[in-house]
């Protein structure tokens, strides 16, 4: 029988690598007399993580820690299986081998 993982395991078995990204956030900062608007541009720092769908088995980005599945479709699929008590079908232990795992950092540039 399968032992029946907790979300927050899930959450850590399927993150490969993480990233920081710098993204322009452009904020109003004051309108004057004549209406000029002057904009000021700050940088802002993301964490990125590259992660393997549960459901799929298929390698994605995303900008939230607790993400397990690519797609909503996929993550319905997986709540629905857990609460149901079935395993996910990824195999973590085999797609985030290492020899797997060089060829999906180099696509994505980590």
């Amino acid at each position: 029988m399968v032992k029946q993982l907790s979300k927050k395991e899930m959450f850590a078995m399927n993150t490969i690598a993480t990233k920081k990204v710098d993204s322009q956030y452009l904020e109003l900062a004051n309108v004057d007399e004549f209406d000029n608007i002057e904009y000021e541009s700050k940088k802002i720092k993301r964490i990125r993580y590259l992660k393997i769908c549960w459901n799929c088995g298929c390698a994605y980005e995303s900008s939230k820690f607790n993400s397990f599945g690519c797609s909503k479709r996929c993550s319905w699929n997986i709540n629905y299986k857990l609460k149901r008590g079935i395993a996910p079908p990824a195999n973590m232990a085999y797609k985030t081998r290492l020899k797997n795992i060089k060829v999906l950092l180099e696509e994505f540039g980590y």
